[in-house]
């Protein structure tokens, strides 16, 4: 009994880490993608997400005149500090005029109303 138990413990406790480490990795690859594709629609700068077991956040910023693309960048630790899996998300958001975009509307509702 002695021996199996010594066999299997550091199995079921590899299991168990692993899972974990990956709930980790999930978790925080998913408040990186919906932080940088909040800040790609709204427009507003906001601190770098909260994440857990994980290094520094990066964030990069493009602004042009047609579309605002955020990424981020972090690190997922991995059973030590000096073993990593690198997280990067990349949000890309098309600008939309709001007046030039009404015009273009009202202009197909006059169309299709065929006066």
């Amino acid at each position: 009994m002695t021996v199996e138990a010594a066999l299997v413990m550091p199995v079921v406790l590899a299991v168990i880490l692993t899972s974990l480490w990956f709930c980790f990795h999930v978790y925080n690859r998913t408040v990186l993608a919906l932080s940088c594709g909040e800040q790609a629609v709204s427009g507003h700068e906001q601190e770098a997400p909260m994440l857990v077991a994980a290094g520094e956040v990066k964030i990069s910023r493009e602004d042009s005149v047609k579309e605002r693309s955020i990424g981020g960048e972090s690190e997922t630790i991995w059973y030590a500090p000096d073993n990593r899996h690198v997280i990067a998300e990349k949000s890309t958001y098309q600008k939309v005029k709001p007046v030039a975009f009404m015009r273009r509307a009202y202009a197909v509702i006059e169309l299709t109303e065929g006066e």
